[in-house]
């Protein structure tokens, strides 16, 4: 998973400050996200076994 802070300043796990325009790699852990002013987040999930399209941007293209 990624979290991208969109907006705001957040803190993870009490010692991780973020804030906007900066991103996490989550990975088989769990995480305490504690926004320090009004923020917005974007959670990315992806699954990391799928298929791959390597000829430029995804558009709904068949492989």
């Amino acid at each position: 998973m990624l979290l991208y802070i969109f907006k705001g300043k957040v803190t993870v796990n009490s010692d991780l400050n973020l804030e906007k325009k900066e991103s996490l790699i989550i990975k088989d852990e769990n995480i305490l996200i504690q926004a320090n002013q009004d923020s917005e987040l974007v959670l990315f999930i992806t699954d990391e076994n799928g298929e791959v399209y390597k000829d430029g941007m995804y558009s709904g293209n068949k492989i």
